[in-house]
């Protein structure tokens, strides 16, 4: 389980077991009092189809109005209405922009999403490792002991997540072929080393430190995976030239943009600096968590980079 359950978002698709199955309560109930999310987004099959979740989806919206807990809470239900829950080609065509369209309105949140449908499942995976949902974890949900009782700490005791490492892998690969196909900035986090257009810029290095490289790096990141493509000067010098003064900011950005013979760094307004190209024109080697672990001592915030991979 991750170290923390706050500011994260539940996306669940109802089934036959909810609110309770034939052992007690349901999973997604109990991924709710397990995880005390800020919103629930509940998927079902609207009635007259033969495998309808709609009555089961009124008893657990009741179920969890019940619970002081979630008396407030905001729920949202999205009908899927689909012949055949098994029709991968229609799953594709539905599940995958509705995650997107979910995930976009929680940047910085975990958005954990729970099916107990197999095909389902297929497509949330296929839909997090391919960047479609980039901030999202796969949650799978024990059965009850009988006579458990139902609280928080035993409702996450139930809970079980696969090897997260399953999804970097491919998210790699998939960003190894973009890099390929449409990356025009690419950076090597662990030589230090930028091409642009399949051109190495020489970047100049301060005291024997690459600090220009990660000044581009850093921009470069916040393009990619941050909640704003925007860097302020002050940040900027938090970082990369702590304990300096903030005129090597633009000083570095200057030799970056005459090196790259282009604007590669724009001026949004004084102080504040974007790189001047589109996420899906950036590419990272390396680890990138653990290279900004590395430079900066600390882990990437999520709230600043919520789209940074798992």
């Amino acid at each position: 389980m991750p170290a923390s359950l706050e500011r994260n978002v539940l996306v669940a698709l109802v089934g036959k077991n909810d609110p309770h199955g034939s052992r007690g309560i349901g999973p997604i109930l109990t991924a709710a009092i397990g995880l005390r999310p800020e919103a629930i987004h509940l998927l079902y099959q609207p009635k007259p189809h033969a495998d309808n979740t709609e009555e089961n989806l009124k008893a657990l919206e009741e179920a969890l109005r019940k619970n002081p807990d979630f008396r407030h809470l905001p729920i949202f239900s999205h009908p899927l209405d689909l012949p055949d829950l098994r029709d991968y080609k229609r799953l594709t065509e539905t599940i995958p922009p509705l995650l997107r369209s979910i995930a976009a309105q929680y940047p910085g949140r975990s958005l954990y999403f729970l099916s107990g449908h197999p095909q389902v499942r297929v497509i949330i995976w296929l839909s997090l490792a391919s960047f479609i949902v980039e901030n999202g974890v796969p949650l799978e949900v024990d059965d009850p002991e009988e006579d458990e009782p139902v609280t928080p700490e035993t409702c996450r005791n139930r809970f079980r997540i696969p090897d997260l490492g399953v999804i970097t892998y491919f998210r790699r690969e998939v960003e190894q072929r973009l890099r390929e196909l449409y990356a025009r900035l690419i950076l090597d986090l662990d030589k230090e080393e930028a091409e642009l257009g399949g051109k190495k810029l020489k970047l100049r290095k301060r005291d024997g430190e690459a600090k220009t490289f990660w000044v581009l790096a850093l921009l470069a990141a916040y393009a990619r995976y941050g909640k704003s493509p925007v860097a302020s000067k002050r940040r900027i010098r938090e970082l990369v030239y702590p304990r300096k003064d903030e005129s090597l900011v633009p000083k570095a950005i200057q030799s970056i943009n005459k090196i790259a013979g282009e604007e590669l760094i724009k001026v949004v307004e004084p102080g504040k600096y974007q790189l001047n190209l589109d996420r899906g024109q950036v590419g990272f080697k390396g680890d990138f968590l653990a290279a900004f672990k590395r430079k900066f001592g600390q882990p990437p915030s999520p709230e600043e980079f919520p789209y940074a991979p798992l």
